[in-house]
């Protein structure tokens, strides 16, 4: 049986920016210097039809402050996206002049676009909005506390389409607390998309003994999508730590199947650990800020 193949086009995309900014700074009467950085950028890229080349990884991002200054707004090379547009943003810091340490950053930025923005990842109808949603962080370190704010808002409807809010504390790896709230619309729609706490900590009762745990819960849903909760013994030459883990499956289906598991890790002090690195590559991927207790 004869075979099929499927040409596939070659890009050659002149892209154009400018990038500018400015630095402003201040002391303040508490000792602290502030700064003023507004940035414009400019950029430019022509409209190539790609709708013959695979799309096999390519998506887009989360928008946050990072993805204004992108040269193109898809991740992936499968799609590079046509645009005309002028990104305004401006930050300000609070820093110690002693340590350099940062210890508050704001940041408020919006993308103007001048033209349509013809490729698309499904080969949907052309973007046709001449602005983007306002994007707006906060980070304030204090100490051991840190606290995270993430809001974006929809101008032309009047609404927050993501808001994040996080505080995190930790003094050493056997001590940290965090929780959090997170919120975000559905694409041009009131509709929920997530709603979800996260709750998790870390802590040492004495010098031999600490607990672990985590609750992240879907308000939206009203189900818990991922719990763990262990304890963990640590001595000289030798340190266990066991967690147990329930996390669902699928937290867009209506089923409520979860995955349940035990993780053990088991170290001798000075060879490593003996049971593989699973259950430490899990924590830190569900608790932030968590490091090996046991190093």
């Amino acid at each position: 049986m004869a075979g099929t193949t499927q040409t596939v086009d070659n890009r050659n995309l002149p892209m154009s920016s400018i990038d500018s900014g400015l630095y402003f700074e201040r002391y303040l009467d508490n000792g602290y210097q502030q700064t003023l950085e507004p940035r414009l950028y400019y950029l430019n890229v022509p409209y190539v039809d790609q709708s013959n080349i695979p799309l096999f990884d390519t998506s887009i991002p989360n928008f946050s402050v990072t993805q204004l200054f992108r040269d193109n707004r898809f991740v992936g090379k499968d799609r590079i996206g046509d645009t005309n547009q002028l990104t305004f943003a401006l930050t300000s810091r609070l820093l110690d002049p002693g340590s350099g340490s940062e210890f508050m950053r704001a940041s408020i930025g919006q993308i103007y676009y001048f033209e349509d923005r013809n490729v698309t990842l499904l080969g949907g109808p052309p973007e046709t909005s001449t602005q983007s949603d306002i994007i707006a962080e906060l980070d304030v370190n204090w100490g051991p506390w840190q606290g995270n704010i993430d809001l974006q808002w929809d101008p032309s409807n009047n609404r927050f389409t993501h808001d994040n809010y996080f505080l995190h504390y930790k003094t050493d790896a056997k001590h940290l607390f965090n929780i959090g709230y997170r919120k975000r619309l559905v694409y041009n729609s009131d509709v929920v998309d997530i709603e979800q706490t996260d709750t998790s900590f870390v802590y040492a009762f004495n010098r031999n003994y600490s607990g672990i745990a985590r609750w992240n819960y879907s308000l939206k849903d009203d189900k818990d999508i991922d719990t763990i909760i262990g304890l963990g013994y640590d001595s000289c030459c030798w340190a266990i730590q066991v967690f147990g883990q329930r996390l669902i499956r699928n937290s867009t289906t209506s089923d409520d199947a979860y995955d349940t598991a035990l993780l053990v890790q088991f170290v001798f002090k000075g060879l490593g650990s003996l049971s593989g690195s699973r259950a430490q590559n899990t924590l830190e991927q569900s608790i932030h800020g968590y490091t090996d207790i046991f190093q």
